[in-house]
Protein backbone atom coordinates (compact mmCIF):
# COMPACT_ATOMS: atom_id res chain seq x y z
CA UNK A 1 0.00 0.00 0.00
CA UNK A 2 1.44 3.54 -0.86
CA UNK A 3 2.48 5.57 2.20
CA UNK A 4 -0.41 7.94 1.55
CA UNK A 5 -2.87 5.92 1.69
CA UNK A 6 -1.81 4.31 5.33
CA UNK A 7 -3.45 6.27 7.29
CA UNK A 8 -7.02 6.22 5.92
CA UNK A 9 -10.22 4.54 7.69
CA UNK A 10 -11.65 1.22 6.87
CA UNK A 11 -15.18 1.04 5.73
CA UNK A 12 -17.47 -0.93 7.47
CA UNK A 13 -19.74 -3.27 5.87
CA UNK A 14 -21.55 -6.32 5.60
CA UNK A 15 -21.43 -9.67 3.70
CA UNK A 16 -24.46 -11.70 3.57
CA UNK A 17 -23.94 -15.32 2.91
CA UNK A 18 -27.86 -16.07 1.67
CA UNK A 19 -28.91 -19.32 1.83
CA UNK A 20 -32.29 -21.15 0.04
CA UNK A 21 -34.22 -23.34 1.97
CA UNK A 22 -32.48 -26.31 0.26
CA UNK A 23 -29.05 -25.17 1.59
CA UNK A 24 -27.71 -23.45 -1.34
CA UNK A 25 -26.08 -20.00 -1.54
CA UNK A 26 -26.62 -17.27 -3.62
CA UNK A 27 -23.43 -15.56 -4.94
CA UNK A 28 -23.20 -12.59 -6.86
CA UNK A 29 -21.30 -10.80 -9.56
CA UNK A 30 -21.33 -7.43 -8.61
CA UNK A 31 -20.98 -4.78 -12.14
CA UNK A 32 -17.56 -3.65 -11.13
CA UNK A 33 -16.54 -7.35 -10.97
CA UNK A 34 -14.34 -9.18 -14.11
CA UNK A 35 -16.18 -12.68 -15.56
CA UNK A 36 -14.69 -15.29 -12.86
CA UNK A 37 -14.82 -12.51 -10.04
CA UNK A 38 -17.73 -13.62 -7.26
CA UNK A 39 -18.53 -12.66 -4.32
CA UNK A 40 -21.28 -12.17 -1.76
CA UNK A 41 -24.66 -9.95 -1.16
CA UNK A 42 -23.77 -6.81 0.70
CA UNK A 43 -22.16 -3.18 1.08
CA UNK A 44 -21.51 -0.36 2.95
CA UNK A 45 -22.66 0.42 6.44
CA UNK A 46 -24.58 3.92 6.47
CA UNK A 47 -23.80 6.66 8.82
CA UNK A 48 -26.84 5.81 12.00
CA UNK A 49 -27.29 2.38 10.60
CA UNK A 50 -26.85 -0.86 12.47
CA UNK A 51 -25.05 -3.58 10.90
CA UNK A 52 -28.03 -5.78 10.69
CA UNK A 53 -30.06 -2.89 9.07
CA UNK A 54 -27.51 -2.67 6.46
CA UNK A 55 -28.45 -5.76 5.98
CA UNK A 56 -32.18 -5.63 5.51
CA UNK A 57 -31.25 -2.59 3.07
CA UNK A 58 -28.53 -4.24 1.39
CA UNK A 59 -30.68 -7.40 0.43
CA UNK A 60 -33.28 -5.23 -0.82
CA UNK A 61 -31.67 -2.96 -2.68
CA UNK A 62 -29.55 -5.46 -4.45
CA UNK A 63 -31.64 -8.52 -4.96
CA UNK A 64 -35.32 -6.95 -5.00
CA UNK A 65 -37.11 -8.65 -2.27
CA UNK A 66 -37.38 -8.66 1.49
CA UNK A 67 -38.21 -11.95 1.99
CA UNK A 68 -35.19 -13.05 3.91
CA UNK A 69 -34.68 -13.96 7.51
CA UNK A 70 -31.37 -13.01 9.64
CA UNK A 71 -30.49 -16.43 10.98
CA UNK A 72 -26.79 -16.32 12.03
CA UNK A 73 -23.90 -13.41 12.97
CA UNK A 74 -20.84 -15.02 12.37
CA UNK A 75 -18.25 -13.98 15.85
CA UNK A 76 -15.41 -12.44 13.64
CA UNK A 77 -15.37 -9.85 10.15
CA UNK A 78 -13.56 -9.57 7.02
CA UNK A 79 -10.45 -7.34 7.20
CA UNK A 80 -9.00 -6.48 3.93
CA UNK A 81 -6.70 -3.79 2.51
CA UNK A 82 -7.96 -2.29 -1.55
CA UNK A 83 -5.74 -2.23 -3.82
CA UNK A 84 -3.69 1.15 -4.38
CA UNK A 85 -5.32 1.54 -8.18
CA UNK A 86 -9.14 1.57 -6.59
CA UNK A 87 -8.14 3.64 -3.78
CA UNK A 88 -6.77 5.61 -6.42
CA UNK A 89 -9.77 5.85 -8.52
CA UNK A 90 -12.05 6.73 -5.54
CA UNK A 91 -9.81 9.84 -5.04
CA UNK A 92 -10.09 10.40 -8.60
CA UNK A 93 -13.71 10.45 -8.71
CA UNK A 94 -14.17 12.48 -5.73
CA UNK A 95 -15.66 9.87 -3.31
CA UNK A 96 -14.81 8.91 -0.02
CA UNK A 97 -11.32 7.32 0.42
CA UNK A 98 -11.22 4.07 2.25
CA UNK A 99 -7.90 1.97 2.51
CA UNK A 100 -10.05 -1.30 2.56
CA UNK A 101 -13.35 -2.54 4.50
CA UNK A 102 -14.30 -4.35 7.85
CA UNK A 103 -17.18 -6.85 6.82
CA UNK A 104 -19.38 -8.66 9.59
CA UNK A 105 -20.90 -11.19 7.75
CA UNK A 106 -23.90 -12.72 8.02
CA UNK A 107 -26.47 -15.88 7.23
CA UNK A 108 -29.91 -14.83 5.89
CA UNK A 109 -32.31 -17.69 4.71
CA UNK A 110 -34.28 -16.94 1.57
CA UNK A 111 -37.74 -17.67 2.45
CA UNK A 112 -39.21 -17.03 -1.22
CA UNK A 113 -39.13 -18.92 -4.49
CA UNK A 114 -35.79 -18.03 -6.74
CA UNK A 115 -38.15 -16.49 -9.37
CA UNK A 116 -38.80 -13.29 -6.73
CA UNK A 117 -35.47 -12.49 -7.04
CA UNK A 118 -35.05 -9.44 -9.24
CA UNK A 119 -31.20 -8.07 -8.78
CA UNK A 120 -30.60 -4.78 -9.60
CA UNK A 121 -29.21 -4.41 -13.05
CA UNK A 122 -26.39 -1.36 -12.04
CA UNK A 123 -25.16 -3.47 -9.06
CA UNK A 124 -25.36 -6.70 -10.26
CA UNK A 125 -24.24 -8.56 -13.67
CA UNK A 126 -25.48 -11.95 -12.56
CA UNK A 127 -26.51 -14.24 -9.73
CA UNK A 128 -26.17 -17.84 -9.32
CA UNK A 129 -27.21 -20.49 -6.86
CA UNK A 130 -24.30 -23.01 -5.43
CA UNK A 131 -23.89 -25.70 -3.15
CA UNK A 132 -21.95 -25.01 -0.08
CA UNK A 133 -18.94 -27.29 -1.84
CA UNK A 134 -18.62 -25.34 -5.14
CA UNK A 135 -18.46 -21.57 -3.79
CA UNK A 136 -14.56 -22.08 -3.11
CA UNK A 137 -14.22 -22.54 -7.12
CA UNK A 138 -15.70 -19.31 -7.61
CA UNK A 139 -13.88 -17.00 -4.87
CA UNK A 140 -10.65 -15.46 -6.59
CA UNK A 141 -10.23 -12.37 -4.48
CA UNK A 142 -7.24 -12.66 -1.63
CA UNK A 143 -8.35 -14.28 1.58
CA UNK A 144 -11.70 -14.73 -0.33
CA UNK A 145 -11.39 -18.94 0.11
CA UNK A 146 -9.62 -19.04 3.43
CA UNK A 147 -12.33 -16.88 5.68
CA UNK A 148 -15.20 -18.70 3.39
CA UNK A 149 -13.42 -22.00 4.88
CA UNK A 150 -13.73 -20.52 8.39
CA UNK A 151 -17.15 -19.19 7.64
CA UNK A 152 -18.65 -22.44 6.94
CA UNK A 153 -17.05 -24.02 9.77
CA UNK A 154 -18.87 -22.13 11.77
CA UNK A 155 -22.57 -22.60 10.31
CA UNK A 156 -21.71 -26.09 10.44
CA UNK A 157 -20.81 -25.57 14.21
CA UNK A 158 -23.84 -23.82 14.65
CA UNK A 159 -26.49 -26.37 12.81
CA UNK A 160 -27.35 -24.73 9.82
CA UNK A 161 -24.73 -27.08 7.83
CA UNK A 162 -24.90 -30.40 7.01
CA UNK A 163 -22.33 -31.37 4.53
CA UNK A 164 -19.06 -32.80 4.70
Amino acid sequence: MLPEYENLPYRKGVDVYVMDKNGNFLIVRKSRYDENQWGLAGGGVDEGESVEECVTRELKEELGSTKFEILFRVPFSLKYNFPDDLIKHEKEEGKSMYKGQVKEQFLALFTGDHKEIRPQESELKQIKWVGPEEIEKHFVFEGQTENLRHVLEEFKKHGFLNYN
